[in-house]
């Protein structure tokens, strides 16, 4: 009897689920046009709030949609095939790509739970400690591969859970998994991220030729959200008051001691990353740009001479992120194409024209915050990059401030399909969706304090507002 209620209580959810994803953009396309509100953005709007719909409620496996999605733009007309292809004529999805696929590699040597295990013994006394630990794991983690720390970090965490025997849908399960989560998406805003700064910089820079940020000035202009993240992964605990009685164990040293001294290909690969952090942080020097890094370094593993990386990376890649990056982006490069930016300049300047810098910075924050609930960093990033530099440039603001303003709302969040990070980890299954979004409103709502207190007056503070 219980199955067959709930099987019907899954039946319901599903319409539900439909119901919705059919009759938003059914809405989008009964709106009336007017000069802003065009024939293609209405139509822009309609695929893309169908499609961002699939992904949120699941309803069809994620890396077929991220396919799917380019080509639904061509087929109801509203941009040619370089446009709606656009995303793989730029450096982003080959960054992403050769993230994952040097994650992968890192996983296979042992590279990977050497650096997790290490950070776990050094701080995971306690469990303030464990906690720390991941936390600064998938740190080293996502700076090392560019931002692509995503997949072998929610493995991780998920494997932390089992070997300490956390219950599925506990409040232990959550704190572990989000400080994860947290390590490898709240890093990527004071840890140089090329797929994020690429997208970011290239749009911009249609207004500001000349505007240019290194490994250096990026990390000392965001470098208080990563007090931020620490003092939140603090608090976590406190406020959620986990069960798991965790004292110092022997599994993590154990596991650890198994993986033995560091062999050749581990010590070659630390080399490789070496030199490719070294590459990134001499850009002024040479003058390159810094995504071929990450682009090259996973196929210069196959070399004979070399001899790092294998066809079983290759296999075990998850390439739905890679799709889904590009998918992002797309939405972005479209909307662009189609002006949407241009309106949302247009509608939002008035607005604006008045008002002090902070409070500009602010209503950007806040529009990021909430945009991102129904689009995705990338596709915010490529669509508004371009009209907010234009826009502070215009109210005689630092294009800078502006955008990393922009930038900062992308973290916020309050479900999981905002944020592929956090898609990949609810999809291991162990935790609740209660408890997400209890972690991270209540995260989104302290940053948005701390946007307000800390970061905007530094960004005066360090002349870039």
């Amino acid at each position: 009897m219980d199955k067959v209620i709930s099987g019907i209580n899954e039946n319901r959810s599903l319409y539900i689920k439909w119901m919705i994803t059919i009759f938003v953009p059914i809405i989008c396309l009964l709106i009336p046009t007017n000069e802003i509100y065009t024939h293609e953005i209405k139509l822009f709007l309609a695929v893309t709030s169908f499609c961002i719909l699939i992904i949120a409620f699941e309803l069809m496996l994620l890396i077929a949609i991220a396919i799917l999605f380019p080509f639904a733009y061509m087929l109801v007309s509203i941009v040619p095939v370089d446009v709606a292809l656009q995303s793989w004529t730029t450096t982003a999805p080959w960054v992403t790509l050769g993230g994952v696929i040097l994650a992968c590699i890192m996983e296979r040597v042992g590279l990977l739970r050497r650096i997790a295990y290490w950070c776990i013994i050094k701080l995971g006394k306690s469990y303030q400690g464990l906690i720390f630990g991941i936390l600064l794991g998938g740190n080293i983690l996502n700076f090392i591969t560019g931002g692509q720390g995503w997949i072998p970090m929610a493995a991780f965490c998920y494997g932390v859970c089992k070997a300490l025997d956390v219950k599925k849908h506990s409040i232990d399960a959550a704190l572990i998994s989000l400080t994860g989560g947290i390590s490898v998406s709240t890093s990527c805003f004071f840890f140089y991220t090329p797929f994020y700064m690429t997208v970011m910089l290239n749009n911009a820079r249609n207004v500001v030729p000349d505007l240019s940020v290194n490994m250096y000035s990026f990390f000392i202009q965001m470098c208080p959200y990563a007090l931020f993240m620490i003092l939140y992964v603090w608090l976590m605990p406190k406020i959620f008051k986990p069960t798991l009685q965790y004292q110092d164990t022997d599994y993590f040293r154990n596991e650890y001691a198994k993986l033995g001294a560091m062999n050749i290909k581990e010590k070659k690969l630390t080399v490789g990353i070496i030199l490719v952090l070294l590459f990134m942080l001499t850009g002024d020097l040479h003058h390159l740009d810094i995504d071929w890094g990450f682009i090259l370094l996973p196929w210069i593993l196959f070399l004979p001479i070399i001899n790092v990386a294998s066809f079983d990376d290759i296999k075990k890649t998850d390439f739905t992120i890679v799709f889904f990056g590009a998918c992002c982006m797309e939405i972005g490069l479209v909307a662009n194409y189609l002006g949407v930016g241009a309106a949302f300049a247009a509608i939002l300047k008035p607005l604006l024209a008045s008002s002090s810098s902070y409070f500009i910075l602010m209503i950007i924050y806040v529009v990021s915050v909430i945009t991102n609930f129904l689009l995705t960093p990338l596709a915010i990033l490529a669509a508004f990059s371009e009209p907010i530099a234009q826009i502070a440039l215009s109210l005689g603001i630092h294009p800078l401030g502006a955008l990393y303003a922009l930038m900062m709302g992308l973290d916020q969040i309050f479900m999981p399909h905002e944020f592929l990070n956090y898609v990949v980890i609810m999809a291991f299954g162990l935790v609740s969706m209660k408890d997400f979004i209890k972690i991270m409103t209540l995260k989104t709502v302290l940053a948005t304090v701390f946007v307000a207190a800390v970061m905007i007056p530094w960004w005066y503070f360090i002349g870039i507002i």
